[in-house]
């Protein structure tokens, strides 16, 4: 089977930069924003003549846990940091559940399916590569891996994110895993 975890799916944005290479697959999107569920699931049915989309409405993280999410000013980027100076006061709390991407791959794909990974969700993918790079032979599962890094604003030292990232693009490519860039 062919996969497509589109972790960070917001509203969907990712689907229209979908090709018809990926027509018939599995997409898994994974959202733990609540404002944007609806809409994610509105252009998920609008599309199941060309995919087969799985709406997951959690985070995904280098562990299983529940952690506090923040609305932000930016929709685009709600986020399970505190640290951004744009989160806005919702009125209430809200706690997702996180789940650890290398028991999600273990659980949904199986050693001889096709796994395309996209990670743009607002620095979670430090921890989730973290976790594949600690399971390779489950990270082998992926075949292409797209990433978009994220500041975490909280980091003392303005450069300290550029050497995390580079620490682990080095880690995947140490592995045979090529990170893409994601970003549009």
């Amino acid at each position: 089977m062919n996969h497509f975890f589109d972790v960070g799916a917001h509203n969907g944005n990712t689907f229209p930069h979908l090709g018809s290479e990926y027509d018939r697959w599995n997409v898994w999107c994974f959202e733990p924003s609540p404002r944007h569920i609806p809409e994610l699931i509105m252009k998920g049915k609008s599309l199941s003549n060309r995919f087969n989309v799985i709406v997951c409405p959690f985070g995904v993280g280098g562990k299983n846990e529940p952690l506090e999410f923040h609305l932000k000013t930016d929709p685009q980027g709600d986020s399970f940091s505190n640290t951004f100076s744009e989160n806005i006061d919702a009125g209430c709390k809200f706690v997702v559940m996180v789940y650890d991407i290398t028991e999600l791959l273990l659980r949904f794909t199986s050693e001889d399916d096709v796994v395309h990974l996209k990670l743009d969700c607002e620095t979670a993918e430090y921890d989730i590569l973290r976790s594949l790079i600690r399971n390779p032979r489950i990270f082998d599962r992926v075949k292409k891996l797209m990433v978009e890094f994220h500041n975490p604003e909280n980091f003392a030292v303005k450069t300290q994110w550029e050497k995390d990232r580079d620490e682990l693009v080095a880690a995947c490519q140490n592995l045979g895993h090529t990170v893409e860039r994601w970003g549009h």
